[in-house]
């Protein structure tokens, strides 16, 4: 555990040691940059998964933040990071092309308080 969290705060985005070795995913920013994304990184590394795309929301007024999981076999990567971040549980929705296995929305209840 102690080896995950040193992983965690060092290496942002890990390399797989193996193809499938960690889980891929999509963190999407839902607040307009007012969360600190480097800490939701740690999070979702030391949840075993690997940030593949690193971007923005459709909205940036995104008032909760979701957890998607897309391959089903992920599906307790995406309840540890949840439970890491502390959000409600991973709702499952399955894509057809699917490039990444869980989507993070990361909405204004992960942003620090004003």
């Amino acid at each position: 555990d102690a080896l995950v969290e040193i992983v965690a705060r060092v290496v942002t985005f890990p390399i797989p040691p193996e193809p499938g070795g960690r889980a891929s995913v999509m963190l999407l920013d839902g607040t307009g940059g007012a969360v600190d994304e480097r800490s939701i990184l740690r999070e979702i590394v030391a949840s075993g998964g690997q940030v593949a795309i690193l971007g923005n929301a459709d909205s940036t007024t995104v008032p909760m933040s979701e957890i998607q999981v897309h391959d089903a076999e992920l599906a307790e990567v995406a309840r540890t990071i949840a439970e890491r971040l502390g959000t409600g549980p991973p709702r499952s929705v399955p894509l057809a092309e699917a490039t990444v296995a869980i989507t993070v929305v990361v909405g204004a209840d992960l942003a620090p308080a004003a």
